[in-house]
């Protein structure tokens, strides 16, 4: 059963601030992990091991248990699946953050034609059209993509026996009616993301701004930079957080859609096997041999 996004982020909001927020040492210990998991990104090899870790520690946070980075790393290595799964994941994700982040380059040169350089003004409407349509087109499908491939780790953790073919086509059943509920909790991330740079291109122009305006000017500049070392400060210290809230809200998501998916063949194997009784065991009465 789909509980709804509101569902899913009270729960994911209540837990992580009951293990990091009300506990400081789980809160550094995350922040520590999180800052080498992003790092790992860069390396194809070490990926897969620190997005199995991650996914652990978002159980633990889920779970309403203290973060350790041991247990986390654990069980990797007991069956040669997991790394395979995981490599295979980690291409997949490689793949899928390489075009957002090529439509995201594209939007940003097409923002920077429009406002930045006067002599590309003369290009018509029609081709900006067609430019930001070629954008959307790709990254939809990435978009669609990735939330149909968020369920992996939950699925290897669950069920390490499973073939590659049986965790995707297991990955699209658990997001069947789901991925609006995923997209809306991951969106708080990327929008924290999206302000943030907003803000600081906002700050960029406004310090050249009150630049030209001269020394009259200077308070106003120091201000500005004063806030902006401030907001920067408090996005370093809240990202981990928001990051790990809407992580463990989409945990519980696909917990109920891995709950449901096993009810449902439970109640299926129950019906086959109701049939079959009625086929084969089923003694005949007198009336019938009659």
């Amino acid at each position: 059963m789909n509980k709804g996004s509101f569902w899913y982020l009270k729960w994911g909001f209540k837990n992580t601030i009951e293990i990091l927020i009300k506990n400081i040492g789980n809160y550094f210990k995350y922040y520590i992990f999180l800052l080498a998991y992003l790092l790992s990104a860069f390396f194809i090899f070490p990926y897969p091991i620190f997005a199995y870790a991650h996914f652990k520690i978002i159980q633990m946070i889920a779970e309403k248990k203290d973060i350790s980075l041991i247990k986390a790393f654990e069980g990797i290595d007991e069956s040669k699946r997991y790394s395979k799964f995981l490599f295979t994941l980690s291409i997949i994700f490689f793949v899928l953050l390489g075009m957002i982040c090529f439509c995201l380059l594209f939007a940003f040169l097409i923002c920077l034609f429009i406002f930045c350089i006067p002599h590309l003004k003369t290009i018509t409407i029609g081709t900006y059209i067609i430019l930001i349509l070629t954008a959307i087109l790709i990254m939809v499908p990435s978009i669609y993509l990735s939330l149909c491939l968020h369920p992996i780790p939950f699925i290897i953790s669950e069920e390490p026996q499973s073939t590659v073919s049986e965790v995707f086509k297991t990955s699209f059943e658990v997001t069947t009616g789901r991925k609006k509920t995923l997209f809306i909790i991951q969106i708080l991330v990327s929008l924290c993301s999206i302000v943030f740079a907003g803000i600081f291109i906002g700050f960029y122009f406004l310090l050249n701004f009150l630049k030209k305006q001269g020394n009259v000017a200077t308070s106003g500049i120091m201000i500005v930079a004063g806030i902006f070392v401030i907001f920067l400060i408090l996005f370093v210290l809240l990202f981990p957080f928001l990051n790990a809230a809407s992580e463990v809200s989409c945990y519980f998501c696909i917990q109920d859609g891995m709950n449901y998916k096993k009810e449902t063949e439970s109640k299926e194997d129950m019906n086959a096997t109701q049939l079959l009784k009625l086929l084969f065991e089923e003694e005949p009465s007198n009336e019938s041999v009659k």
